[in-house]
């Protein structure tokens, strides 16, 4: 209670036995999940502490053995040290990957904890955009999408940079046909199931997430092609460790002096760094980029050997396996195949048995089963073309092998630039410094990164714009998969039409949460809001911008029905005044409401929510003007709910009454106490609030004296 205000509860109020169940079930499922992960770590954490403790033994043991058998053969003490060394480095390249196991652990139970949080509306460990905030955008800031406490950190478990511009842009720009929306409904369905995968995704992904690199630099054409293959560079690299070897070889022989070795040296050094500063340019695009491509390949390969039915996780997932390399020699031949046979002519097996080699080199496995389709009831070569397509992973490898090539997908070519990038990095340590005077490593190592670049760079945008969609998605399951009590809309196909029972707003809290039911049944039809201060209006207004926002997403929405069409949303609920831009608070409203006169001129299909229509002029003209826009919204044929305190607004459903309907939030003033029930219901409000408030707060004296 505050100020002697209390909100009355109701039978609709409460979620229902079986939602409860359902939340609770989730609680349950993300406290096993940290339980069985803790036990798990508890275990990784007990292996280091053994294996630190027995390689600290070793390098005690080995100095005694030696020091023990000190007098004995050179050859002998050489053996065993090259024995005992190579048992300490499988030690600590073992005690390395424990490492990056318990920090998967300790990542996924950081998760979990976070899921926990975000179940209580708390999503403060999750990005909010707030950087995305846009007084500017059509409903954005009114709705509170970006920044903290929004609609997108409730949402948001991207973990790379492509990834949250995904979202992002899902979120400004959604959808509005209706095919592609029921297609995400699909696909968000599907990624709600795949709970290990969304997991294992996001803290893969996470542990690099304070990477700040920009990797949109290597889309630049200008990066291409900074250091020419010449023949002479291709001859040099050759002879430099040719002739080191010759010169070892020589002096074990004793052909050739120690001299030898520094004057050659001093030649390599100038010889080794003839490129350095073409090698330079074309590593400042990509420098300090390994470990965050390390991470994306990695994510890349999660997705690839992962298997999806939906037909847009599909499409994603083959954007990073296919090789356009590889088309001359396998869909080019696929093709020809299909092209004769067009009228679907059963394809005999003895056809099979005589294709080209690459489609023979598909493992035992799959070939046997591509066999016993086409055997069993003479399936055309379409059967063929279908079966492929969904063993995308294996049929490619298997094809990039018999072609000789390793890139046959997204996450080995990033993983292969990766190893490039890193081994460029470490050019200027002594282990690089002493390598490229051996074998010229930076010029081999750059020619490497040209040729990738040559050969990937035109596809790393559709690699990375892929893999931002997946990771969107990611967010979209485990949306779906935290609210078991939201539902998926119906998509009606005639504007406009909204029908829905028990709306709730998804960021307030469930045991709080008072739902309203929505009808607008048609276009050309407004719902006018009236009610009291802190009644209820302005989140009723957004609860319903929040919902048709998540219906045209693909997402489950916070009600019990929903039958929606996606129109393109449109609203003015806290228009803001710019000083930078010399614009008043009444200029600003003005501008939004010529924009979205605008729009619907231009033939645009809108739902229009307002609040306060004209708030910065005074009472006649703001009645005035706001009878005139309603009628003009009228007459354009469009829909929506205004919200407003004027009730003479409220006359105009006498005057409209097939397009116009009131509804109202009431307060009631009792024992004096203000009580809000928050509960929607026809007609036009009767009791109004703000002199009972500023008494209460003894702002409105008792008795007024007004001195003359």
């Amino acid at each position: 209670m505050f100020l002697g205000v209390k909100t009355a509860r109701h039978h609709w109020v409460e979620i229902s036995m079986e939602q409860q169940s359902k939340i609770e079930d989730i609680y349950r499922y993300y406290n096993t999940l940290i339980d069985s992960h803790s036990a798990i770590l508890k275990h990784l954490k007990r292996r280091i502490y053994h294996i630190g403790t027995l390689r600290l033994l070793l390098i005690v043991g080995v100095s005694g053995v030696l020091w023990l058998l000190r007098d004995m053969d050179w050859g002998i003490l050489v053996l065993l040290s090259v024995v005992f060394l190579l048992a300490f480095l499988f030690l600590v390249v073992y005690h390395s990957k424990l490492f990056e196991k318990r920090h998967f652990e300790e990542g996924l139970i950081r998760l979990f904890q976070n899921e926990l949080k975000a179940l209580d509306y708390d999503f403060s460990a999750f990005d909010g955009a707030s950087e995305q905030i846009d007084t500017q955008h059509p409903f954005s800031m009114d709705l509170d999408i970006f920044g903290d406490g929004s609609l997108f950190q409730s949402i948001n478990r991207t973990v790379s940079q492509f990834g949250k511009e995904s979202l992002v842009a899902r979120f400004k720009q959604p959808l509005s046909d209706k095919k592609a929306i029921l297609m995400h409904q699909e696909s968000v369905a599907e990624m709600k199931e795949l709970g290990d995968f969304r997991h294992h995704f996001y803290v893969s992904g996470e542990m690099a997430s304070n990477e700040k690199q920009d990797i949109k630099r290597l889309f630049s054409a200008d990066n291409i092609s900074c250091l020419s293959e010449s023949r002479m560079t291709g001859v040099l690299i050759w002879l430099v460790p040719a002739i080191w070897i010759l010169l070892i070889t020589g002096y074990i022989l004793h052909w050739v002096p120690v001299s030898f070795f520094f004057v050659y040296l001093a030649v390599c050094f100038p010889v080794a760094n003839f490129s350095f500063k073409s090698i330079n340019k074309a590593l400042s695009s990509v420098s300090k980029t390994e470990h965050i491509l390390k991470t994306y390949s990695k994510l890349m390969q999660q997705v690839e050997q992962a298997q999806f039915n939906a037909p847009l996780l599909q499409a994603c997932q083959s954007k990073l396996l296919e090789n356009p390399s590889l088309a001359p020699r396998t869909s080019g031949l696929l093709r020809k195949l299909a092209m004769t046979n067009k009228r679907s002519i059963p394809l005999p097996l003895s056809d099979i048995l005589s294709l080209p080699s690459v489609i023979l080199s598909l493992p035992s496995v799959i070939l046997n089963e591509v066999k016993n389709r086409i055997a069993t009831k003479g399936k055309p070569t379409a059967e063929i073309l279908h079966f492929v397509q969904n063993v995308p992973m294996k049929f490619n490898q298997c094809v990039c092998f018999a072609c000789g090539t390793n890139d046959s997908s997204a996450s080995t070519a990033v993983k292969s630039l990766s190893r490039i990038i890193g081994a460029l990095d470490q050019r200027f340590s002594i282990m690089g410094i002493l390598l490229n005077l051996f074998y010229m490593r930076d010029t081999r190592q750059a020619m490497k990164l040209e040729r990738w670049k040559r050969q990937n760079a035109g596809r790393l945008s559709a690699w990375f714009e892929a893999l931002g969609d997946f990771d969107a998605f990611c967010s979209y399951g485990a949306y779906a998969f935290n609210h078991p009590d939201y539902i998926y809309p119906t998509l009606t196909d005639s504007y406009f039409e909204m029908a829905g029972k028990a709306l709730g707003h998804p960021l307030i809290h469930r045991d709080k949460c008072v739902r309203n039911d929505i009808h607008i049944p048609k276009s050309k039809y407004f719902l006018i809001v009236t009610g009291a201060n802190m009644a209820g209006k302005s989140t009723f207004l957004r609860t319903i911008g929040v919902n048709h926002l998540l219906a045209c997403m693909g997402l489950p929405v916070c009600a019990e029905s929903l039958a929606v069409y996606p129109a393109l949303l449109v609203t003015s609920l806290r228009t803001a005044d710019s000083l930078v831009a010399n614009e008043s608070y009444f200029f600003a409203e003005l501008k939004r409401l010529k924009m979205i006169i605008d729009r619907l001129d231009a033939g645009e299909k809108l739902i229009i929510i307002l609040d306060e229509i004209l708030k910065g002029t005074n009472s006649v003209d703001k009645q005035q003007g706001s009878v005139a826009l309603i009628k003009q919204l009228i007459n354009k044929n469009t829909c929506g709910i205004i919200a407003t305190h004027d009730l003479l607004l409220g006359a105009l459903a006498d005057t409209f009454p097939a397009h116009i309907q009131n509804k109202r939030f009431e307060a009631e003033i009792k024992d004096d106490e203000l009580i809000f029930t928050y509960q929607l219901r026809d007609g036009i409000a009767q009791n109004m609030n703000a002199t009972f408030l500023m008494k209460k707060m003894g702002i409105y004296p008792k008795t007024l004296i007004i001195a003359m």
